[in-house]
């Protein structure tokens, strides 16, 4: 899913919450910012594959990496990509802190909000749910040739 869908969707979700909930502003800041920020591991892969800082550079790479994954028919036989924000193992770290500190949980909130809008993206283009678990996707990588 493009950012500026995530912005969107997650202005409205933190819109309600103050609205319905009565959540303060700092919480819903962090839901916010936090439900956009999670994708800052796409930048991270970025910049270990191509050993680039560059934003603009990397918003390149991806908008020519997404046209060429939309042109392969057939997805499995290709390693999916590995983003460590990106699954449960991240939201269950995120769901102990929370017992924590209560400013964990804003951050769970909005990882788990952009997590099942990309889940709902991906179930909308009929691909594979590699978002749900990076073990289980580094798992099944193997033997796949590099995308």
């Amino acid at each position: 899913m493009m950012p500026k869908w995530h912005v969107l969707y997650s202005f409205v979700l933190t819109y309600l919450l103050v609205y319905f909930f009565h959540i303060s502003f700092l919480s819903a800041s962090l839901i916010f910012l936090s439900a956009i920020f999670i994708d800052l591991d796409h930048y991270f892969s970025f910049i270990l594959k191509q050993k680039k800082f560059h934003p603009k550079k990397f918003w390149n790479w991806t908008i020519q990496r997404k046209k060429e994954w939309e042109k392969i028919e057939d997805k499995n036989l290709y390693k999916y990509p590995l983003f460590v924000f990106h699954g449960f193992e991240c939201l269950a770290i995120l769901a102990i802190l929370s017992f924590l500190n209560l400013f964990f949980f804003w951050i769970f909130i909005g990882f788990a909000f952009h997590i099942f809008l990309d889940l709902l993206h991906l179930l909308y283009r009929e691909e594979k749910l590699h978002k749900i678990s990076q073990i289980h996707t580094f798992k099944t990588n193997k033997n796949k040739r590099q995308f």
